[in-house]
């Protein structure tokens, strides 16, 4: 039997429950369906719990924070949660296309050399209408670890990162809003490489 590895999808959640269900729901439609979707609910005060809640799958493993402990503490506590080989995010207002994890996981088993990857994503309204805009993240993978030094070149929800690259690296809680953008940082650090994917575009809410 061919070995499927294991993603663990981490998904902050804050206050997001008019998004939240198809954020969920996204991950659990994906056409690789090895994965565990570890959900940290930061303290919301709206119903974002009922709507986790609502859903029954194995695959969910949930864990509710008593107070609001921010975004950094939320994404280190799903981290020591997680047992995949593979690390993937998704805000809990944002949605993956159906086969995000199928062609990560792809290139990543067959790119040994790359640390994490990300791709390009197009916007979504709060009505759902989607943009014919595509926000392309696309630049030589030579390159980025060069222009990460003046700008972040990745959209979190659409990272899928190598567990061997993370190791005991978490988000530094000195970065409260660019936690993200240092985490990436941090691993080029170690000599891995990364890179943004023309396949697979991912649906952010905008305004």
């Amino acid at each position: 039997m061919v070995d499927v590895p294991l993603v663990s999808v981490l998904m902050p959640v804050y206050n997001t429950a008019p998004f939240l269900a198809e954020a969920i729901q996204s991950i659990l439609n994906q056409t690789y369906q090895n994965l565990e979707l570890i959900i940290v609910n930061d303290g919301s005060t709206d119903n974002s719990e009922e709507v986790i809640l609502s859903f029954n799958d194995k695959r969910i493993r949930y864990y509710p924070n008593a107070e609001n402990k921010k975004i950094v503490y939320s994404r280190n506590k799903a981290l020591e949660l997680a047992n995949g080989k593979y690390i993937a995010f998704l805000d809990s207002d944002d949605y993956s296309v159906p086969n995000r994890l199928e062609i990560q996981v792809d290139f990543l088993e067959k790119n040994m050399l790359f640390g994490f990857i990300g791709s390009n994503a197009r916007f979504v309204n709060t009505r759902n209408e989607y943009s014919d805009n595509i926000i392309s993240y696309q630049i030589g993978d030579d390159d980025i670890e060069i222009i990460l030094l003046f700008k972040n070149f990745f959209c979190a929800s659409t990272i899928t990162f190598r567990r061997d690259a993370i190791g005991n690296l978490r988000f530094n809680p000195d970065f409260p809003v660019a936690e993200d953008y240092d985490f990436y940082l941090r691993i080029l650090e170690k000599g891995w490489k990364a890179t943004n994917l023309n396949q697979g575009t991912y649906l952010l809410p905008g305004s």
